[in-house]
């Protein structure tokens, strides 16, 4: 009769944790009896997905749970319904250490003496946090909070929290956000990770003082997340990280609301195609958008445009963990209006152990990015990289200078023509030659140990193949194991040395450079089939005839 009376306390959709484990949560789907058992159960589906089965026990189904394992039916006294988000508060802040905890904290010396440890300001923090009145942000993670208790008992208990953390809890209603706001007037930031949350289109008096809302982990769709437009109409910044979502199903063709979100995250779910993204580009305060983690194949911006720029006020975007592995996808962020600021690593497109392109490759192609893969992009870089780029398909690839992108907008911006790049036997060669770069070469191979850098004068005509040769005269290791780097101070990464023609003289060394010499286990295939494609041409065609050649693309074109 106990349990029975136990059981009748909960119901079906009520969020429940274990009572022996803090962070595992889940869904009542079942209450009554089991077939071969006394007493009452509580069938539960499990956040984790890893319990005992789908709802089914001996042939009889009590519920279905969300994945094959997991469900599990368990008694009333193992599980815990939470309590009022003023009893957690008082939990977590206003129980000092008391006099056996103190007696606790000690280390062992040397001698194996205790030595007592004295937490410095201790008494002030406590102090401070007794005073519930005087809270300004609160962190509740995994504390069980399932209600806010009875009318005002919040608000005149911490009426000045402006940022709560509540990851982790027992929160099923989103009315539980409403009546929140309503009681803590001054909160602005609310992290609800980790909680399931039913939503519905049905609801009443939105908050109007919410800024920042994370939702990340809660098993939403872009349907719900659209209900919430309506809900939150100053939201500045949401955040929904892993959440599955594929589709942003919509109203309308383009997302609707949201008419202050500055911050939209988006990490780690499964969207695939830009034109999902596309709908997210009337959003008129949107700065920051992050779409890491997903599997994004390309990026498109339109080239007609006739009414508002799509994403005018968009000037981060995080596409770090994507797919991309076309230059056409590159090429269309550099037409993004007000763009500063991209992601690109752990794409094809950016990893140079696959093929992909170097960092100043990208650099080069963005013409108005200042922070590329989390790192500034400083005046001296951009410019080193124009230039080198600009120069390697003067020297190298003049019969595809006409496919490449800002090309003509380089060559008049640095005021560089195709007479003016050296070439064999001209007289500015000859100097280039004579020229000597004080290069510093620094051994990184693991398998050849600690050897101390060297130092060599070297004629700025030698090519990055020969210079691999040195390499393996100097620390015995073969120029098809090497790959080398540029070190620069004002670069935040060294710099990828994969073209095997280019000489030291156009990678921009000056009077002296850092070599660093890692050692690989596969040939890198550098800047990819274009560059050696342009490398077996030079073997082939003579410089004057490349001249001419360029003359009569210029007649065709």
């Amino acid at each position: 009769m106990a349990e029975e009376e136990e059981g009748a306390g909960f119901h079906l959709g009520q969020r429940v944790r274990s009572a022996r484990e803090a962070q595992q949560l889940g869904t009542v789907r079942y209450v009554g009896p089991v077939e071969g058992y006394d007493g009452v159960w509580i069938g539960v589906d499990w956040d984790s997905g890893q319990s005992r089965h789908d709802g089914s026990v001996k042939g009889v189904r009590y519920f279905t749970a969300s994945g094959e394992k997991s469900g599990s039916l368990v008694r009333p006294s193992n599980l815990s319904a939470g309590w009022s988000l003023l009893e957690a508060l008082v939990s977590r802040y206003k129980i000092s250490m008391s006099k056996d905890d103190a007696e606790d904290m000690y280390l062992m010396s040397v001698r194996q003496r205790k030595v007592a440890v004295e937490l410095v300001g201790q008494s002030k923090v406590e102090e401070k946090q007794k005073k519930l009145n005087e809270l300004r942000a609160a962190s509740l993670v995994f504390a069980g909070v399932s209600s806010l208790g009875p009318p005002g008992e919040i608000s005149s208990s911490a009426p000045n929290i402006e940022e709560l953390d509540l990851t982790g809890n027992l929160i099923s209603d989103w009315n539980f956000v409403t009546c929140l706001c309503e009681e803590l007037p001054r909160l602005r930031a609310v992290d609800l990770s980790y909680n399931r949350i039913d939503i519905r289109p049905e609801m009443p008096r939105p908050p109007l003082n919410l800024r920042t809302v994370v939702l990340n982990y809660c098993s939403l769709s872009w349907e719900q997340v659209d209900m919430l437009s309506k809900s939150l109409p100053f939201v500045e910044e949401l955040h929904l990280r892993h959440n599955n979502i594929r589709l942003l199903q919509t109203s309308g063709e383009a997302v609707e609301g949201f008419e202050e979100l500055r911050v939209l995250n988006l990490e780690g779910n499964s969207l695939e195609s830009w034109d999902e993204m596309m709908k997210l580009s009337s959003l008129r305060s949107l700065k920051t958008l992050n779409v890491s983690g997903n599997a994004i194949t390309k990026v498109s911006y339109p080239e007609n445009i006739k009414d508002q720029w799509p994403f005018l006020q968009l000037s981060c975007l995080l596409l770090g963990k994507n797919q991309l592995a076309d230059w056409e996808s590159v090429d269309a962020l550099d037409k993004f209006p007000n763009l500063t600021e991209v992601r690109l690593s752990e794409n094809p497109i950016a990893d140079t152990s696959k093929g992909g392109a170097p960092r100043y490759v990208l650099v080069a192609r963005l013409s108005k990015i200042t922070v590329l893969n989390g790192s500034e992009v400083k005046p001296r870089e951009r410019k080193d990289s124009e230039i080198r780029r600009l120069l390697f398909f003067l020297s190298f690839c003049f019969f595809f200078f006409f496919l490449v992108c800002r090309f003509e907008q380089l060559k008049k911006q640095y005021d560089i023509s195709e007479e003016s790049v050296p070439q064999a036997g001209s007289q500015s060669s000859q100097n280039m030659a004579a020229s000597l770069i004080t290069i510093t070469i620094k051994c990184v191979a693991a398998s050849l140990g600690e050897i101390a850098p060297v130092t060599r004068k070297l004629p700025g005509s030698m090519t990055v193949g020969k210079l691999k040769l040195l390499c393996e005269a100097l620390f015995k290791l073969k120029a098809t194991k090497q790959r080398l780097f540029l070190e620069e101070k004002e670069s935040p990464l060294p710099l990828p040395l994969d073209d095997d023609l280019e000489s030291l003289g156009n990678i921009g060394f000056g009077q002296q450079g850092v070599i660093l010499m890692e050692e690989c286990k596969h040939r890198v295939a550098g800047l990819g089939i274009i560059q050696r494609t342009c490398q077996f041409k030079l073997t082939l065609f003579h410089i004057s005839f490349r001249l001419n050649a360029m003359c009569r693309v210029g007649e065709c074109n």
